[in-house]
């Protein structure tokens, strides 16, 4: 609690979540929010959260199942101040996996310190005309290297 030691108190909960490993088991790649089928918008560059790109970047590159990542937002709410701004994250994941998806939620849980309204969602690497059109229509901020895009009239 801000002695030299650097000790924290953990809420029950939590504990009994280490303790079982709960906390440490891959979530679900299919587990879909209800806020995921609200519409986004696509967002400036130079508007998206710089504490949470770097980490993200790092992260994205190391995997070769990251193929693209994009940042999007949700409509602001009238009045609403900047920090309370919300974001997702799309990643095209091919071929999926729980436990690296997993290290990325890990990523994305600690940038959540600076940035707590993030959520993230994959795109479906099998939908070629739903890539292309997400390719169309928003740059992402990560692209594998060895990635080529798909075109619209390809799909």
């Amino acid at each position: 609690k801000g002695c030299r030691t650097g000790e924290l108190t953990i809420p029950a909960n939590l504990m009994r979540d280490v303790a079982s490993g709960k906390v440490f088991q891959p979530t679900p790649l299919d587990r879909r929010g209800a806020e995921q089928q609200q519409s986004l918008k696509i967002i400036d560059p130079a508007d998206y959260p710089t504490d949470l790109l770097q980490p993200l970047f790092e992260m994205l590159r190391r995997h070769r199942n990251f193929r693209a990542a994009w940042i999007l937002g949700y409509p602001d709410e009238e009045g609403a101040p900047v920090e309370a701004r919300r974001y997702q994250l799309m990643v095209l994941m091919d071929p999926r996996d729980e436990v690296i998806f997993h290290e990325l939620a890990m990523v994305l849980g600690a940038a959540r310190a600076q940035i707590p309204n993030v959520e993230s969602a994959l795109v479906d690497e099998t939908d070629g005309a739903a890539i292309a059109e997400v390719f169309a229509n928003a740059e992402p901020f990560f692209t594998a290297a060895d990635y080529q895009r798909p075109s619209l009239r390809e799909s």
